[in-house]
């Protein structure tokens, strides 16, 4: 009976650290999320004209619409689906990003630190968005973008707020998961020549979040956490000609079978709309680092 006894309290003794554990992790987490981010606003003010309002348009459409836009479509009026579906961790929904959103309580440079450092307007650490990708974004193509988003129509749409589970703060708090803050860019960003070459094709490949999947090296090594398992873009691109890459990206024909891949997995609705320079740059990139 003494046994027993120990025993049961050596048990509840165990429970109640992990609970004390838990719990401080999930404070964690929830100070990580909702704490006050160092980040100065950028001093900047988008000055819009036709061609940075068209160049905006194509990046809104080959990055920004699958959690921003209706069905993946433009305009930028709210994400329809919750981008943690399927998960236990909450809900998560890309904002409205028209004039008739939150767009309009943003100032340029608080736009530009929401996308390239993923910091919000009250300075608080953002989710899901695709900063990592973003924080190379170039100066050209940041004042674009956001001379495109203030070009759209006013979409007075309400999507559903932020609402993560217990789950989420603690998976937070373990550093399991990551928020978006990236580190202050406090020097210009140049733009590339857009052409086909892999120097093109590299921002590219970080801009379409391609790392993501296919890995750092686009080996199908080293890919982030969460995401589909990629295949090595190296080995197939050095076996397959521009066509058959091509179609694959855009199309959405598998490079190794011809089979149609799922939009889940890849995402070639929204990369229909890459152009033949844009295909050929990340076809170049891809066969250089082959050929290392």
């Amino acid at each position: 009976m003494r046994i027993v006894k120990i025993l049961m309290f050596s048990i509840g003794t165990l429970l109640a650290a992990a609970l004390v554990i838990a719990v401080a992790l999930g404070i964690n987490g929830w100070n990580t999320l909702h704490g006050r981010q160092a980040h100065a606003i950028p001093a900047l003010r988008i000055a819009p004209h036709d061609s940075s309002i068209a160049r905006g348009r194509h990046l809104a459409e080959v990055q920004c619409v699958a959690c921003h836009g209706s069905n993946a479509r433009l305009p930028l009026s709210g994400g329809d689906h919750n981008l943690l579906e399927g998960s236990p961790l909450g809900v998560v929904h890309g904002s409205n990003l028209t004039p008739g959103g939150v767009l309009a309580q943003y100032s340029d440079g608080e736009l530009s630190r929401a996308i390239r450092e993923g910091v919000n307007r009250e300075g608080r650490a953002m989710l899901v968005m695709p900063s990592g990708d973003l924080h190379g974004l170039s100066d050209h193509d940041l004042a674009a973008l956001i001379a495109y988003m203030r070009s759209q129509p006013a979409v007075s749409r309400e999507v559903p707020r932020l609402n993560l589970t217990p789950m989420a703060y603690l998976l937070l708090g373990l550093r399991v998961a990551e928020t978006s803050v990236q580190h202050p860019i406090e020097q210009p960003v140049p733009h590339p020549t857009e052409d086909m070459t892999a120097a093109y094709g590299d921002y590219l490949a970080t801009l379409l979040g391609c790392r993501a999947c296919h890995g750092k090296a686009l080996d199908g090594r080293d890919r982030e956490p969460f995401t589909p398992e990629g295949p090595d873009l190296l080995k197939l691109a050095s076996a397959h000609d521009l066509g058959t890459f091509a179609r694959a990206v855009r199309g959405g024909r598998a490079m190794s079978d011809g089979h149609e891949m799922a939009p889940q997995m890849m995402p070639w609705p929204v990369f229909a709309r890459l152009s033949d320079t844009e295909i050929g740059a990340l076809y170049t990139l891809l066969q250089s680092r082959a050929r290392r």
